[in-house]
C-alpha cells in the first residue's frame, strides 16, 4: 500500500493505479489491480495548491504458481495512468521470497 502522484496534477478517482511485478530475469510483468484509498495527508504534505487526496492505493496478491518468488526475483513497479498519460515508476524494491507467507 502507498500513494503515487504526479507533481502539479490533481489526483482523480478516475486515475488508474496498478502495481506491477517485473520478473528480473525475463522482464515479464504481472499487473495487480489496486483498491483506492483516500490520502488527505499527501495533499497537506505537498501544500502546492493541487489536490492529491485520491493518490492512495492498496494491492493484494494471492499466493499462486504464476508469481513465485521462491523461484524468481521480482522488481516492484507502480503504474499511474492519469489525464497526462501512462507512467511506470520504479520503487527501487526487489523481492525473492514471500514477506508474509501464511502458515498452513
Amino acid at each position: 500500500k502507498g500513494w503515487v502522484v504526479e507533481n502539479g496534477i490533481d489526483s482523480k478517482g478516475t486515475d488508474t493505479i496498478k502495481v506491477a511485478l517485473k520478473k528480473v530475469e525475463t522482464g515479464e510483468c504481472y499487473y495487480i489491480p489496486t483498491i483506492r484509498k483516500m490520502r488527505k495527508e499527501v495533499t497537506k504534505y505537498f501544500y502546492d495548491g493541487f489536490n492529491y487526496d485520491n493518490s492512495g492505493f492498496e494491492a493484494k496478491l494471492e499466493y499462486g504458481k504464476e508469481i513465485n518468488p521462491e523461484e524468481n526475483e521480482y522488481e516492484i513497479l507502480i503504474m499511474l495512468n492519469n489525464r497526462t498519460g501512462r507512467k511506470i515508476l520504479t520503487t527501487g524494491t526487489r523481492f525473492n521470497e514471500w514477506i508474509d507467507k501464511k502458515k498452513n
